[in-house]
């Protein structure tokens, strides 16, 4: 413990109670009670593998916890995305490599490929929230990080657009530079939410248009039912 914890002592993010010894932004209480999705557990019958099925070769999705309007995970979400706790990405993120890696979800993958951002939308927030979530699920994996896939142009925002406005909206948005290094190697793509998936399938189709030899899996911090 700092000797700031002890002049100012850190309070959960999720209930705003003091946290004990061993927790970290979050208490153990919230953490029991984030809404898991277990899609991870549920194979070829997950919403994450239906909802891209068809569109582009993968070898598995999933998404960690629920996110609906209002709720604690939106709350979340929108607090380490526009509100300068991108540490807390990284929290969420460790948390849910730490359930997933016990079904063995991240065997056989080679990197992490955090969904980029635009330098102008970069500059204005400070920070790219996707790249804390894949530093989370590093820390716990030891998988390294890779930044090869890169955002060349700024989109719109895409709330209340519907999966084919979005999948124009972000067309033409990714580009892959160093495509060579990245010869045969299992990709994990990760995002913070999936709603339509119009981001992910930009993503995937850009790196595998680029490299063909590649696998792709995929893994968002929450997604929409």
């Amino acid at each position: 413990m700092s000797l700031l914890d002890i002049i100012i002592p850190p309070v959960c993010h999720g209930c705003g109670t003091y946290l004990v010894t061993g927790e970290n932004r979050l208490c153990m209480n919230c953490i029991s009670r984030l809404p898991r999705t277990f899609y991870h557990l549920r194979g070829e019958d997950s919403p994450m593998v239906e909802r891209f099925a068809g569109i582009f070769p993968f070898e598995r999705a999933a998404s960690w916890l629920i996110y609906s309007h209002g709720d604690v995970t939106a709350r979340l979400v929108h607090d380490f995305k526009y509100h300068k706790f991108p540490r807390l990405a990284r929290r969420l993120a460790l948390l849910m490599a730490e359930e997933l890696d016990m079904t063995g979800f991240f065997n056989g993958i080679d990197a992490i490929i955090p969904i980029p951002q635009h330098w102008s939308r970069r500059l204005q927030r400070g920070y790219n929230q996707t790249e804390y979530l894949a530093r989370g699920i590093a820390e716990h994996t030891g998988l390294p990080v890779t930044d090869n896939l890169i955002a060349i142009r700024r989109h719109r925002s895409q709330t209340a657009m519907t999966l084919q406005q979005r999948r124009d909206n972000i067309n033409g948005t990714f580009a892959v530079r160093h495509f060579e290094r990245l010869n045969g190697l299992h990709l994990l793509i990760v995002d913070d939410v999936c709603t339509t998936g119009a981001t992910m399938i930009e993503a995937a189709t850009t790196l595998l248009n680029a490299n063909p030899t590649l696998k792709i899996s995929i893994l968002t911090l929450a997604s929409t039912i």
